[in-house]
């Protein structure tokens, strides 16, 4: 796989693209499993004032159920950002393994953007 003739840069950026492909795939994978996990959430938090009605419809199939997962994610994990959706706090028992689970998927989340960002800032520099 890696070039000879390329550089360090291009090979690289080789990797970096073969890395983002397959932590993509890995990622909608997760949230896949994780949106039949928090489903049993959607009786308390997927209800107004949380949700519109349209909202609340639409976010029951896919593909914006998956949406949904990572509002619930970020709800679990990081709640100041969310704020704003969820005023006020749900009052909704979380355990410590939904906790950690929602914590790595945001960590994995925002490192598949981090790792795309980076494909395409390399990508004309190599042009």
């Amino acid at each position: 796989m890696i070039d000879t003739n390329g550089g360090p840069l291009f090979n690289i950026w080789l990797y970096l693209m073969l890395f983002s492909f397959l932590w993509g795939v890995l990622v909608i994978i997760a949230i896949g499993v994780l949106r039949a996990w928090f489903s049993k959430f959607d009786s308390e938090l997927l209800k107004e004032p949380y949700f519109t009605s349209s909202e609340q419809e639409n976010y029951r199939h896919f593909p914006l159920s998956f949406h949904k997962t990572i509002i619930y994610v970020h709800l679990f994990s990081f709640q100041r950002p969310i704020r704003k959706r969820f005023t006020p706090l749900p009052d909704i028992s979380i355990s410590n393994i939904v906790k950690l689970v929602s914590y790595s998927m945001a960590l994995a989340i925002y490192l598949q953007i981090a790792s795309t960002i980076g494909f395409i800032v390399l990508m004309p520099i190599l042009a």
